[in-house]
This record gives structure tokens, C-alpha cells and sequence, in this order.
């Protein structure tokens, strides 16, 4: 069987409980005296009051001398009922003082007692509450203790790391030197690395730009076009493909010359000090204004505005075909009005390009046009254009497939035929040549401006009659030429 062990705290209180009970049953005990001791008190005080009312009149004498009269029986029986209430009175007291008596004895002993218990309670309680005391002494201090270990070992462990730490350190400092050269190294490789793939683009953007300019050479304008296309594709900023897209997508690449000409503008941008961006935008506006149902004289003024800079800068600047921009500045001026600048314009070509027939070519036809004002300066046109085949000739001995050259020869012979009808022979033959190599309606559209200017600008005199049906017939022969591309362009366009 087990036994059922008080925990101390709960025997303290079980104990305290005892001492209150104690205490309160001798109050109990107490309180009784008192409550008999003012009832028999209220007892006497009855029974005075009965003597003090019933006081007895007759006088002692009266009542032995007439022991058997009836006032001295009443008196008798009146002192008997007092004296008997007297005696209860003092029996009452006598009980109460024996009650008393053993009441104090009572009391006595149980204050005796509950003092003797208080003092052993507190006795007790003090020993318990010291051995308590004594019990969380140890226990603090072995707590202490503990946490003291404890962290003295923290401590230690704390030493061991920064002990390790300082190795550490130590080697850090040893290979620091090391370890910088090694991340100088790994950001070399880096470096190498970037700048291998860099020079390797690069490479492939330089081997595609040389492809374009030799396609574009060989008049072969879309394959030039695809390669540059390429470059700007890894390459948006590269001033050469801009300037190559830009000449392309403004002269060969028919639906992109807006393109063309926000390509130069970009080349202005990166390159706004380069000669040759400015005259290659200047050109594009010049296209642009002529483009125009009436001529854009605004536009023109601007083209021929960066014309001048590029010259400025170098007056014997030259094309990508290898032609001096004094040309396209001469062509501006006779779109304006301006013939005599234009002529002295084509003038400075000349001087710049002295074996091309492209600026003779025009110069010979804005004598044509003052021939029709003066008479006398036939002649000089009509040997301006000897001169021009014979430039075109000397040229086409090493580029035998120019569309232009073959249409400047066919141009000239066709003047020249005022002089001998064998030269319209040489003229048609010339033309034929030409068309059958073009493929591109824009091509087509550049000479027919030519063609056009030619006939407006041929005198007006019966002897021109026969020059002038032969410019309308190569007219014709271009209109015709240009029909047949667009159908072939639109065929080869819904069949893909």
C-alpha cells in the first residue's frame, strides 16, 4: 500500500489551518462564559427589582405577635417566593462561578496550549522556512555554478575560434598578394574571353561588309543589302553599314527609302563630324524632295545645306561609287533652276573625277538645254556629248555590264544622231544592252528622269524632229520595260 506523503508546502497550510481552528473554538468557549455570566447577571438584577418592589410593610413585631393573621401569612409566602428565588440566584452563581472556574482552567490550558503550538508552529516554521532557505542557497549557487562552467567553456570555445580565426587571417593575409593575381587572372580570362567573342563578331561583321561592297559592286543591290542587314543586327552603330544601308535602301531598295534616310540620321548622330555622312544625307534628301508631286524646294535647300558641309570639308570628297558629290549638288541646282551653278557644279566633278562620264553626262545635257536659248552654244553641247562616250567607253572597258555607262552611251548617241544617222544604230544598240541586264523598276525610273530631261530639254527646230522621236521611242522601250518588272515582281510575290 502506498503512502500518501503531505508535500511540504501543503502541510504548512494544513497546519496554519489547525491553529485558526483552535483559536477560534476557545473564542467560542470564551464567548459562553460571558453569555452565562450576563444571564445570571439579568437574574440578580430580577430578583432586585422584586425586592425593591415587594418590599415588606408589616413590621416584625406584628408579624410574631399575630404569627396566623393573613397579612402575615402573605408576607410570610412573599419572603419564602423571594428567598427561593434568592437561592436560584445564588445556585445560578454558584454554577456559573464553578462553570467559570472550569472555563478559566479550560481557557487557561488552551491558551497554554495554542501558545505552546504557536511557538512550536513557529519554531517550525522558521526551521522549514531557514532549511528552504538554505535548500535555494544551494540551489542558486549550484545554478550558478553551472552557468559560471558553462560560460567559462564559451569562453574557451570563443578562444579555440579566434584563435583559428587569427590562423585564418594569417593565411589570408600570406595568400592575399596571391589570391589578388589570381582574380586579376580570372578577370583577364573574362576580359579574353569577351574580347574573343567580340573580335570574332567583329571579324564577321567586317567579312560581311566586304561581301556587301563586292555584291554591291557587281550591282548585285539585294544580296549587298542582306549582308548589311546582317551587320546592323549585331552591330546597329556600325558607321559603315549605316552609310552602306543608308546609300541602298535611298537608291536600289524600292519601299525603304524612309528607312534609308532614319538609318543616315542615325549615322549623323554616331559620326556628326564625318564628311561623308553628311553628303550621303544630303543626297537622300534631295531623292526625297524629288520624290514629291512638285519639287520640295524646302527639302532641297536643306540636301544642298549638308552638300556644303561635306565639301566644305573636303571638296574632292567622293561617293560610294567612286563619284565626287560636286554631281548630286549639280543635279540639285538644275531640279532648283539654278543652271549656271549647276553647270560650274559639274564643272568641279569633273576636276575631281576627270575620267567619268557621269558629271559629262549632265553637263552636256545642260548645254542642250542653254542650246535651246542660244543657238550658238549647239556646238558646245554636241561635243560635250563626244566627250561623254568617249569617258563611258573608256570605263566600260572594265565594268562591260554598268547599266549606267550603257544608258549614258545610249543618251549620247542618241544626241549625236542630229549629226549621223549611224549613231541612233549605236544608240539603239546601247539601250537594248542596258535593258536587258536591268532587273530593278528603280533603275528603270533614274534613267527615265534622264530620258525625260533629254526630251524637254532637245531644240525645238525641225532638223532635232528625228533626235527627239528616237527619245520618246527610248522612252517608250523604258515604260514598256518597267511594266513587264513590276508584273514579274507581283508574279514572283503571289507565287511565294
Amino acid at each position: 500500500m502506498n503512502n500518501y506523503v503531505v508535500p511540504k508546502s501543503n502541510r504548512k497550510q494544513y497546519d496554519a489551518v489547525e491553529g485558526i481552528l483552535l483559536t477560534i473554538a476557545l473564542l467560542m468557549l470564551l464567548l459562553l462564559a460571558v453569555f452565562a455570566g450576563y444571564t445570571t447577571y439579568q437574574r440578580l438584577s430580577i430578583i432586585q427589582d422584586d425586592i425593591d418592589n415587594n418590599a415588606i410593610s408589616i413590621p416584625v413585631e406584628r408579624v410574631a405577635s399575630d404569627p396566623d393573621s393573613a397579612v402575615a401569612t402573605e408576607e410570610v409566602v412573599n419572603a419564602a417566593v423571594i428567598l427561593e428565588r434568592a437561592q436560584d440566584a445564588t445556585d445560578s452563581v454558584n454554577l456559573l462561578l464553578s462553570f467559570l472556574e472550569g472555563a478559566s482552567v479550560l481557557i487557561a490550558v488552551g491558551l497554554g496550549a495554542a501558545a505552546f503550538y504557536g511557538i512550536r508552529q513557529s519554531n517550525q516554521l522558521r526551521t522549514e522556512l531557514i532549511d528552504e532557505y538554505n535548500i535555494m542557497r544551494d540551489q542558486i549557487a549550484q545554478q550558478q555554478a553551472d552557468d559560471r562552467q558553462k560560460l567559462e567553456d564559451k569562453l574557451a570555445e570563443l578562444e579555440e575560434q579566434r584563435a583559428e580565426l587569427e590562423k585564418i587571417f594569417d593565411l589570408i593575409m600570406e595568400y592575399e598578394p596571391k589570391l589578388r593575381m589570381l582574380e586579376s587572372l580570372q578577370e583577364l580570362r573574362q576580359e579574353l574571353n569577351n574580347t574573343s567573342d567580340d573580335l570574332k563578331q567583329t571579324i564577321d561583321n567586317v567579312s560581311m561588309l566586304l561581301q556587301a561592297d563586292q555584291e554591291f559592286r557587281l550591282r548585285n543591290h539585294r544580296e549587298a543589302y542582306r549582308f548589311i542587314r546582317k551587320v546592323l543586327e549585331h552591330d546597329p552603330d556600325n558607321p559603315l553599314a549605316l552609310y552602306m544601308a543608308g546609300w541602298l535602301e535611298t537608291h536600289f531598295i524600292s519601299g525603304e527609302e524612309e528607312q534609308g534616310i532614319r538609318h543616315l540620321e542615325e549615322l549623323l548622330r554616331i559620326a556628326p563630324n564625318w564628311p561623308s555622312a553628311n553628303a550621303v544625307y544630303g543626297v537622300a534628301l534631295r531623292r526625297k524632295g524629288m520624290r514629291s508631286t512638285s519639287i520640295d524646294e524646302d527639302t532641297l535647300r536643306k540636301a544642298e545645306g549638308y552638300l556644303l558641309i561635306a565639301l566644305g570639308e573636303n571638296p574632292r570628297l567622293v561617293d560610294y561609287n567612286q563619284e565626287s558629290y560636286w554631281g548630286p549638288l549639280g543635279g540639285l541646282r538644275r531640279d532648283m533652276g539654278r543652271l549656271d551653278e549647276a553647270i560650274e557644279a559639274y564643272r568641279n566633278a569633273l576636276r575631281v573625277t576627270p575620267g567619268s562620264s557621269y558629271p559629262q553626262g549632265n553637263l552636256a545635257t545642260l548645254l542642250l538645254q542653254k542650246a535651246q536659248q542660244d543657238h550658238n552654244r549647239e556646238a558646245e553641247a554636241l561635243e560635250a556629248f563626244q566627250e561623254t562616250i568617249k569617258l563611258a567607253q573608256g570605263e566600260l572597258g572594265s565594268k562591260p555590264n554598268d547599266y549606267f555607262l550603257l544608258m549614258d552611251l545610249a543618251q549620247s548617241y542618241t544626241i549625236l544622231g542630229r549629226v549621223s544617222r549611224k549613231n541612233f544604230e549605236m544608240a539603239e544598240s546601247y539601250l537594248t544592252r542596258a535593258l536587258d541586264l536591268v532587273d530593278s523598276v528603280d533603275l528603270l525610273n533614274v534613267s527615265l528622269r534622264g530620258w525625260q530631261k533629254l526630251n524637254l530639254f532637245t531644240p525645238r527646230r525641225v532638223e532635232w524632229n528625228e533626235t527627239r522621236a528616237a527619245i520618246q521611242d527610248a522612252i517608250q522601250r523604258i515604260q514598256e520595260k518597267g511594266e513587264a518588272l513590276k508584273k514579274q515582281h507581283t508574279h514572283h510575290a503571289s507565287g511565294s
